[in-house]
């Protein structure tokens, strides 16, 4: 499969005009240029950044567009899937978990993940890696994208589901549940709920000990080796990280009221309620957040 370079703006006037891939956003009055200057045979990917457009390939998902995704990703997929069609969601890679938790329809996505270098994220059609003065950059990993052929991920009937990317840069309770299974894996952090460096470079050096790619995000390939199976009688940070998702006192001792609260989580998840957090309730608790 060949690799493409695909630019994206609202600015099409600083895009070569010999690009691969060109994605834009032709309902957007801010639009400058028109794709008349590409060659003809020059992919378009169009991008609508408000929930408003099926017409379009892409849904851009974030903050101060289309958001919060719980009230505009299902519907614009809604909308696509009753002409037929299958969307592809664009969110920054610390997003994704919140786009799949608002909807449960397939979908191809297009993750942001700035680090300079082309590089793909697994399971994505494309990866924004680079952002320059009047244009972005990605690397498209899917040939058929966006026209179709392939299959979108979609979520499992059953079993673990898709487990959320964090990664530098990302703030919140999740973020806190990280810090608190470093520490219960032997690599303490402070416990506040921003991923930044220290966090980075804890998540590294466990996956250096656990044998794992060194990349310094949690994703579906750390997740797995990071959390720590507790149940009643249990102690430490792992139990920590299960109190606080599940809002109870958190003093570390998974006790009676601990049990209580997991074997009703488990309940309301469609998950065998024995009280122990094993991977399937780890999985349901990490995106419930």
């Amino acid at each position: 499969m060949t690799n493409r370079t695909m630019y994206d703006a609202l600015d099409l006037t600083g895009i070569p005009t010999n690009a691969q891939m060109v994605g834009y956003y032709p309902h957007d009055s801010r639009t400058t240029g028109s794709v008349s200057r590409f060659s003809a045979s020059t992919v378009l990917v169009t991008i609508d950044n408000h929930g408003n457009h099926i017409d379009c390939d892409v849904l851009d998902v974030e903050p101060g567009a289309a958001w919060p995704p719980g009230t505009v990703v299902d519907p614009w997929l809604a909308a696509k899937a009753a002409v037929g069609k299958t969307g592809t969601i664009y969110a920054n890679l610390a997003n994704i978990g919140a786009v799949r938790a608002a909807t449960k329809r397939t979908f191809f996505w297009w993750a942001a993940q700035w680090t300079n270098v082309p590089h793909s994220v697994p399971g994505s059609v494309a990866t924004q890696y680079e952002g320059a003065a009047r244009y972005d950059i990605s690397l498209v990993t899917d040939a058929s994208w966006p026209g179709g052929g392939a299959t979108p991920p979609g979520p499992p009937a059953s079993g673990v589901s898709h487990w959320p990317d964090i990664n530098q840069g990302a703030r919140g309770n999740v973020v806190k549940v990280i810090q608190y299974l470093l520490g219960a894996r032997g690599h303490a952090v402070t416990v506040d709920g921003d991923f930044g460096s220290k966090t980075k470079s804890a998540v590294e050096a466990f996956q250096r000990s656990a044998g794992l790619p060194v990349n310094g995000g949690v994703g579906s390939v750390t997740w797995p080796k990071l959390i720590v199976t507790v149940q009643r009688g249990s102690t430490g940070d792992a139990v920590k990280a299960v109190q606080l998702v599940l809002k109870l006192k958190i003093d570390g001792d998974f006790g009676p009221s601990t049990q209580a609260s997991v074997r009703s989580f488990q309940s309301s998840h469609g998950l065998p309620a024995d009280g122990v957090v094993g991977p399937n309730t780890w999985n349901a608790l990490v995106n419930s957040l």
